[in-house]
């Protein structure tokens, strides 16, 4: 009866509703009752088509329409499985991932408390070690301290020693010395060779040592001590000469008799050997560096 009105009000023919009453009874077979849902065969195709009244281009078009209708349906359902089958893959998968994070935490926290406890140990042992060794390098510092201490008063006694030698033996050379000068000056001034030996000072002072000291420096610090102790400007070029050693006393015996005893033409031998002329300051200062332990002020005084 519905089907009736409708091809009444529609105004569609009866022939033409019958092929569309029958593919739809196709899709909703294929739709809901999968298991009859195989591929049809073209002769059922052909013979569907021509109830439908299809002839000629018109059937086989159907009939190829139907065909690539069913491949593409068949397709989606494998594709469907398909991912079906993935999802229930992942989904095993995941829970046997979860359930082996689940392991790894548990022995994770066993390996933690194990690792805890091996680090409590190792500090308790590392503390005692320190312990040992602390006092170890204690005895061992005060060992070293008591050796030290004995070397410094053997280097002490030996340096003492070696000055009143050296002392000794420079005191002699500059007497002998001293001799042939005032020999060789009375012979020509007699009287300039007694003033020359009378007036010898021995400065309470270090000897140069070419090895430590500056030969500037040097200068600066007897002529500081000649002035405090107000020693004539005559007498200082054989009381310098008392503390000449090495080089330095070959420059001294090397000056002729009469600028020997003057201090000037000493101060400048000596710092022509020394290169500490204009030139030679010029290539000390270029050259010259911070000593260890030498505050910046000390080494710009020594520099001046």
């Amino acid at each position: 009866m519905v089907a009736c009105n409708l091809i009444q009000y529609s105004g569609i023919s009866a022939q033409v509703f019958a092929i569309f009453c029958c593919i739809a009874a196709v899709h909703v077979v294929r739709r809901y009752l999968p298991e009859v849902n195989t591929m049809t065969s073209v002769q059922a195709l052909k013979d569907l088509g021509e109830s439908m009244g299809l002839t000629g281009e018109e059937l086989r078009a159907f009939i190829k329409e139907q065909q690539a209708e069913e491949r593409e349906i068949r397709a989606r359902e494998r594709e469907e499985a398909k991912l079906e089958r993935e999802r229930e893959r992942e989904q095993e998968i995941e829970k046997a991932k979860l359930q082996r994070e689940s392991e790894e935490v548990i022995e994770r926290k066993k390996l933690e408390r194990v690792k805890l406890e091996l680090d409590r140990m190792e500090l308790e042992m590392k503390q005692k070690q320190q312990q040992i060794d602390a006092e170890r390098e204690k005895w061992e510092m005060e060992m070293r301290m008591k050796e030290k201490l004995a070397e410094c008063e053997r280097e002490e006694r030996e340096k003492t020693r070696e000055q009143e030698q050296e002392k000794l033996k420079f005191e002699l050379e500059l007497k002998r010395m001293q001799l042939e000068l005032g020999n060789k000056q009375g012979e020509e001034h007699p009287e300039v060779g007694q003033v020359a030996l009378s007036k010898v000072r021995l400065p309470k002072m270090p000897f140069f040592d070419e090895d430590r000291d500056d030969m500037d420096a040097y200068l600066q610090r007897f002529e500081r001590f000649a002035n405090a102790q107000g020693w004539k400007e005559d007498t200082l070029g054989i009381s310098l000469s008392a503390l000449l050693k090495g080089r330095a006393l070959e420059v001294y015996s090397r000056l002729p008799p009469e600028e020997a005893n003057i201090y000037e033409s000493l101060k400048q031998a000596l710092l022509k050997r020394f290169q500490l002329t204009t030139e030679g300051f010029k290539t000390h200062f270029q050259s010259a560096k911070p000593e260890v332990g030498e505050s910046p002020a000390q080494f710009l005084t020594r520099l001046d």
